[in-house]
């Protein structure tokens, strides 16, 4: 985290929420990962980014962990990743200090799609703060959630590029 610039916001990208409204331990992931981000001073804002129910959740979860609602923004209109760049570039066409946050498998589609949009920033893997560590999901389980997700991410990063020429 040390090697981050200290920036005017992190966005959290969405994932998926459990049947009962909370964040799943990927999203949870990200969120601590945020929270961490904001208590070392490294980012400022948190901007949270998913569709309307989800983003609500996202929020309410940073609420209980104790953000202050000041520093709390929230996208409600990111169905797809890209829309989380569109957001951004329509809320500050000059651009910001950002910090994206989002698992490893996630980053490289997600900096490479913003920058077709017109937004730069860096990518922090919220894994580097090992947080599903501490969750009770066996390794064999991470293994297979993580290698999935990598495998679905290059997929789509193959198509994105394809799609752009």
């Amino acid at each position: 985290m040390s090697k981050l610039p200290v920036s005017e916001v992190g966005i959290v990208l969405g994932a998926n929420i459990n049947e009962d409204g909370s964040p799943t331990e990927v999203l949870r992931e990200r969120l601590d990962a945020a929270i961490r981000l904001q208590e070392s001073s490294t980012i400022k804002k948190i901007v949270v980014s998913n569709t309307k129910v989800a983003a609500f959740a996202m929020e309410q979860y940073l609420l209980d962990q104790g953000i202050d609602p000041n520093s709390i923004a929230i996208d409600t209109n990111a169905v797809i990743t890209v829309d989380t760049c569109r957001a951004e570039k329509a809320s500050h066409p000059n651009n910001r200090r950002i910090i994206f946050i989002s698992q490893g498998f996630h980053l490289p589609r997600l900096l490479f799609l913003c920058k077709q949009e017109g937004v730069s920033g860096v990518g922090f893997a919220a894994e580097e703060v090992s947080l599903l560590d501490d969750q009770s999901t066996s390794a064999l389980e991470k293994i297979y959630i993580r290698s999935c997700r990598y495998i679905r991410e290059a997929a789509l990063s193959w198509v994105g590029i394809f799609d752009s020429i």
